[in-house]
Order: C-alpha cells, then sequence, then structure tokens
C-alpha cells in the first residue's frame, strides 16, 4: 500500500498512521457519505470503470473536509486480482462557496416571492422568465406562468408607453430608474 504524503496537508495524518490503522479513513468518512463512498470503490471494481465521489472526511483536528475522491481498478499482483487506486482532491472551498451560493439564492427568492412590489424578469424581446406574486395579483393573473404565456413587446404595457423605449433606455443606460409605465392587466384594465 502507499499513501502520499500530501495527505497530511489537507487530513493532517502521516501516511504512516493512515497505513498503520486501515479502519482509520472508514471511521473518519462522513456517516451520510461513507455508503457513497463504498458505493463508488465497488462499482469502480465491478465495472472496471474509474468512479468519482465527494465525501466529507474529518481531519486530525476535528474539522470536516470535501474531497472529490477519484477511484479506479487496476490488475493487482496479488491472489486478489484487483487493487484500487485513488486519488483525493480537497473540494472544501468550492463546496462551501456553492453552499454560500445556495443560501444566497434562497434568500433572495424570499425577498422576490414576499416583496410587496411587482417584481419581474424577461428577455430583450418580452418573454417572461421570473414574475413575483404581487405581479402576478396586480395584473390580475392566477399564476406565474399563465402571466408568462403573454409577450410584453405586443401586449404588456399599454400603448401609449411602449415597451420599446423602456428597451432602449437599459441598453442605453444599462438601468433604468424613475421609469413610469401602464400596463394591460388580464382583464384589459390599465
Amino acid at each position: 500500500f502507499y499513501v502520499s504524503p500530501g495527505v497530511a496537508s489537507v487530513l493532517g495524518y502521516t501516511p504512516e498512521q493512515l497505513l498503520a490503522d486501515p479502519e482509520l479513513w472508514r471511521r473518519n468518512t462522513h456517516a451520510d457519505d461513507l455508503s457513497q463512498l463504498l458505493a463508488a470503490f465497488n462499482k469502480a471494481v465491478d465495472s472496471k470503470a474509474p468512479q468519482t465521489v465527494e465525501c466529507r472526511v474529518q481531519s486530525c483536528d476535528g474539522a470536516w473536509r470535501w474531497l472529490a475522491v477519484n477511484v479506479a481498478a487496476v490488475p493487482a499482483d496479488s491472489r486478489a486480482g484487483v487493487r484500487l487506486d485513488g486519488i483525493a482532491r480537497d473540494v472544501t472551498e468550492r463546496k462551501q462557496a456553492e453552499e454560500a451560493l445556495r443560501e444566497s439564492e434562497e434568500r433572495f427568492r424570499g425577498v422576490f416571492e414576499h416583496a410587496t412590489i411587482g417584481l419581474y424578469r424577461t428577455t430583450p424581446d418580452g418573454r417572461i422568465l421570473l414574475a413575483n406574486p404581487a405581479l402576478v395579483r396586480m395584473l390580475g393573473y392566477g399564476s406565474v406562468e399563465e402571466l408568462a404565456s403573454r409577450d410584453l413587446e405586443g401586449e404588456g404595457f399599454e400603448p401609449s408607453y411602449p415597451r420599446a423605449d423602456f428597451r432602449r433606455r437599459v441598453e442605453a443606460e444599462g438601468e433604468v430608474t424613475g421609469f413610469e409605465s401602464s400596463w394591460t392587466r388580464k382583464d384589459g384594465t390599465v
């Protein structure tokens, strides 16, 4: 068996410690991730195809580190016939950034969904991508999907407030503030 000295920089264990205690990696793999890691090992052996899995492993100081483990079964010289070779990369910073982004998206979604003003996002040609419940109610629709089925370019803004004026300002200035427009509601009122 061989364990790279680089493992010490990630988990704090020396290669000698890991080799002396073959179950150390199993005990230190997060309980929620152990079955997935073992399944990847088995699949690598059964399919003879490399496998990749991300799992949490506890370092010697008690901190959890995310590792991307790439494992492949290779023919062995022993009677076992197969040996597993693996490479583990520390992906903790990426996983933390992904979690922070997910939390930020949840906060944005909460603000967006509960705002009392109408908020929306469209494509440049007027197709509605997002709309919050306040806008749906303001315009008299029953759902975002129903509202999204209309074409803002052709039927959203009331004719004396052409959407083209709004689009020109956005394209020229990058953002628009203080622009008032009238919209046509589902029932035809303005």
